[in-house]
């Protein structure tokens, strides 16, 4: 048997569904589809009722196993979401290690060690929260848009 389509499975348990037990149990004897028999063992389960061990000949459903192919014209429209990334230093990123120097300086005639891991520790920081602030300021307009109905990307 091929692997059975789990939305025509769902259909026709729906079909199905309002048929009495002592029916189902005929279904389930007489021939009937690879979907018809998921759909009737998936309803005989939820009703709780003991699966007979003979059941009636399954054939494969034809219609069940049908695939859309999805063709080059459907994917030219198709909206691509990708966020444009550069390998290189921002003005954020300069922002922090700019400050994250200018701390170490300060702090460099106390001690060395010291104004080192300050500095990185400011930069680090610094980065993290901004890096925090534009990603909510980004998704706040973002939904803003959504609320009144434009649609800003």
């Amino acid at each position: 048997m091929a692997t059975e389509n789990k939305k025509a499975v769902r259909e026709a348990a729906t079909r199905l569904q309002q048929k009495r037990t002592e029916e189902l149990l005929a279904i389930y004897a007489g021939p009937m589809t690879e979907t018809e028999f998921a759909a009737v063992t998936r309803l005989l389960k939820a009703r709780r009722v003991q699966i007979p061990a003979e059941h009636g000949e399954v054939t494969e459903d034809p219609q069940a196993h049908v695939q859309r192919v999805i063709t080059i014209e459907e994917l030219q429209h198709a909206e691509i979401g990708r966020e444009k990334r550069s390998a290189g230093m921002g003005p954020l990123e300069w922002v922090s290690v700019a400050l994250g120097i200018l701390v170490t300086i300060f702090v460099w005639p106390r001690s060395p060690w010291v104004a080192a891991l300050m500095g990185f520790g400011v930069a680090l920081g610094l980065y993290g929260i901004c890096t925090f602030l534009r990603r909510f300021w980004r998704e706040m307009g973002t939904k803003r848009g959504r609320i009144e109905g434009k649609d800003e990307r």
